[in-house]
Formats: structure tokens, C-alpha cells, sequence
């Protein structure tokens, strides 16, 4: 008892703890690295798509015949173009992008950047301004304080900003609510958004898209952020949509370099490494259960012959694994909230207790599984078998 208990219990002992806390520790820090990339951009992730509207001195430079006069417009056989960007009137056509509102009520950049479908984030990207739609589930930035906008919300005239903790200083009050003045409109504060450390997102403004004037939604780019499969079937879509109203399609445009890009040179612990590290874990917690059932087969006969019944068997012989395992997780959960406490991670708290939650509750259904194959070897124990090798 006391070899099965120094050996096996130990084996378990560490198999769970590494179960639990290796994949825990490991998500954390992917999970960490995602948000060091998505922070650097202004919490844009490396799956987001930027574009804008297709220029129109390219879409001019695709027809046959080309004159640029003194004024610096360009001439085609079927447009007249202003390099500027105000509409010229052609003989045969004229092109502008008229951003104001159809009868809905819907701005063009409202309606393409709400025409999406499935889960993802959009927003029209002005420096350190964010004039934000979304739809479905997704992740929005961190808040501090408050909230951030309902999907609802984000296409209303009511004027609602989420602010970094720079612009506080910027804010006052009225009638219990605080305010922050974005040119010569007075914005409702709903939320401050920011980390437990200083970062890029304590300098953003993030406004709802619909309280923004149609003429100052054209005067940035557009991004599309989410799921990688996600944002590029919305992608597409608000193409199609796009080429429909205004005869023209979007052109995506350079995915804005990070530090921490240059830094591990675009790939860190991801597709490589995880495969690996999940294998590793698979091989040891099948090499030890493997271990754990092959080891004791001298006392299990023995248990058979004096008469001892396959339930007493399969419970002492279950009972001090889990035991030892058990006592792996909780180990991992103690170590999850020292490191929870003194933020270890540049992460939101929830999440990281949220993956210790998630991996102690993955690891111990990985120890209840342990029951099933010790059950079934025990019922198939031939001790004929043991009793010859010994």
C-alpha cells in the first residue's frame, strides 16, 4: 500500500496538477500575447480587416482612355473625377459618395458597416477615436467602470461615449450623469474602459456610430474585427453590399504592424507549440493511467483470491488516485488565485479565473474518466494470467 501510494499517488499528484495548471498557465499567456497585439493597435485584433471606399482616381486609372489637366482632375471617356474628393459633373456621369441619410434614417457607412451578419465588431477608426456598431457576441474592450454600449445602442442619434481613463479629466456633471464634450456635442460617459496597467486603450474614445455626423463618419477608415472565418465572410458581404449602392467596391488596406509583431515575428505560441503542448499532456496522462493499471496487478489478484468483491477492488484502487489527483487541481486553483491576486497576467480578472475555472473542471472530468478503464480491466482481470507471470 505504502509503493502504490508513494508512486501512484504522486503520479497522479503531478499528472493533474500539470493537467490543470500547464494548459491554464499556457492560455494565459496565448490569451495574453492576443491582447498585447489587440492593445498595441487599440484593441484590434491581428484577425481585423481594414479597408475603405475603392479610390476613384483608381477605378478611373481601370478605363481606356486617361487625361489629367492642370487642376489635377482626371478624365475618362465616361467620369470626371476631383483628386480632391468633391464630385465633378462629366458629360456622360458623375461620381460622388453621398454619405447622408436614406429615408431609414441610415447613413451609407451605418448601413454597409451594419449589413453584416454573424458575430463581429465595426467601427469607423479616426486615430484614437472609435465610432462603434456591433453585432452578435463578441468581445468587447475592457471597462473599468460602467459599461460599454448595447448592440442597440450602437446605431442611436443619443449621444453615448465609453471613454479611456486619459479623457477623465475632460468630463463633468450634470444631474448625476457625466459628460465629455467631442467637438461642439455634449457626449453621455456610459463606461471608462482601460487595464489594471497602463496601455493604448486609456487614450481612446470610443462613440457610438450612430450619434456621429454623417460628413465625420467618411473622415476615417473602417475596420471589421471577430472570429478570423467570421470577419471575412462579413468582409464579403459588406463588399457585395457596397459594390450595390454606390456601383463600387471596398478596398482592404494593410493590417497596421505592432511592436509586439516585430517582436516574435508574428507567430507565438500558437499552431506549432499547441499542438505540441496538448500532445505532451495527452501521451503523459495516457502513459500514467496506463501505469497506474499495470502496476498493481499482483495486489488486485490477490484481493480476488481471499474474496474480495470487484466493487471493493475498483473503490481501493480508485479512491487514493483520485484522491491524489484532486489534490493536484486544487493545488492549481490555490496557484490560479495567487497569480489572480497579484496580476500576473495583463489580462481582465474574469477571464483569467474563467480559464482556471474552465481547466480545473476539464481536468477533474479527466480524473472521473479514470474510473471507466480501471472498471473495465478489473472485470476483465484474468488471474490465471497473474499468477503465472509471478
Amino acid at each position: 500500500m505504502r509503493n502504490f501510494l508513494s508512486h501512484n499517488g504522486l503520479s497522479s499528484f503531478l499528472l493533474f496538477f500539470c493537467l490543470s495548471f500547464v494548459a491554464f498557465f499556457y492560455q494565459c499567456v496565448d490569451a495574453e500575447y492576443n491582447l498585447n497585439q489587440q492593445i498595441d493597435r487599440g484593441f484590434i485584433s491581428r484577425n481585423a480587416i481594414f479597408f475603405t471606399f475603392e479610390d476613384p482616381s483608381e477605378v478611373a486609372a481601370s478605363t481606356n482612355t486617361i487625361e489629367i489637366n492642370a487642376n489635377g482632375e482626371i478624365h475618362d471617356e465616361n467620369t470626371t473625377f476631383d483628386l480632391g474628393g468633391s464630385p465633378i459633373a462629366a458629360a456622360d456621369k458623375t461620381f460622388t459618395i453621398d454619405n447622408s441619410p436614406d429615408k431609414s434614417g441610415r447613413t451609407l457607412v451605418e448601413r454597409i458597416l451594419s449589413s453584416g451578419k454573424g458575430n463581429y465588431f465595426a467601427s469607423v477608426h479616426t486615430g484614437t477615436g472609435r465610432y462603434v456598431y456591433y453585432r452578435g457576441d463578441i468581445q468587447t474592450p475592457p471597462v473599468l467602470e460602467g459599461r460599454f454600449f448595447t448592440s442597440e445602442e450602437c446605431l442611436s442619434k443619443d449621444r453615448l461615449a465609453v471613454i479611456g481613463i486619459n479623457y477623465l479629466d475632460q468630463t463633468f456633471k450634470e444631474d448625476d450623469n457625466l459628460f465629455l464634450m467631442v467637438g461642439n456635442e455634449k457626449y453621455r460617459v456610459v463606461g471608462t474602459v482601460g487595464l489594471a496597467v497602463t496601455s493604448t486603450l486609456d487614450q481612446l474614445l470610443f462613440l457610438n456610430l450612430g450619434s456621429v455626423s454623417s460628413e465625420e463618419q467618411m473622415k476615417g477608415r473602417f475596420y471589421i474585427d471577430g472570429d478570423a472565418k467570421d470577419v471575412s465572410m462579413v468582409y464579403s458581404h459588406m463588399n457585395e453590399v457596397c459594390s450595390q449602392q454606390i456601383g463600387i467596391p471596398l478596398r482592404q488596406l494593410t493590417l497596421p504592424t505592432t511592436l509586439t509583431d516585430i517582436v516574435s515575428g508574428g507567430v507565438f505560441m500558437k499552431k506549432y507549440l499547441q499542438v505540441l503542448v496538448f500532445s505532451f499532456l495527452t501521451l503523459i496522462y495516457i502513459s500514467i493511467l496506463s501505469k497506474a493499471l499495470s502496476s498493481d496487478k499482483k495486489r488486485i489478484g490477490s484481493m480476488l483470491l481471499v474474496g474480495v468483491s470487484k466493487k471493493r477492488i475498483i473503490r481501493q484502487t480508485f479512491f487514493p488516485l483520485f484522491v491524489f489527483g484532486l489534490i493536484g487541481i486544487v493545488v492549481t486553483c490555490i496557484l490560479s488565485g495567487i497569480l489572480i491576486h497579484f496580476n500576473f497576467f495583463s489580462l481582465p480578472k474574469s477571464s483569467v479565473a474563467g480559464e482556471a475555472l474552465r481547466w480545473s473542471l476539464i481536468s477533474l472530468l479527466l480524473l472521473a474518466l479514470w474510473l471507466v478503464p480501471l472498471i473495465v480491466h478489473i472485470n476483465r482481470f484474468i488471474l490465471r494470467e497473474v499468477l503465472r507471470e509471478s
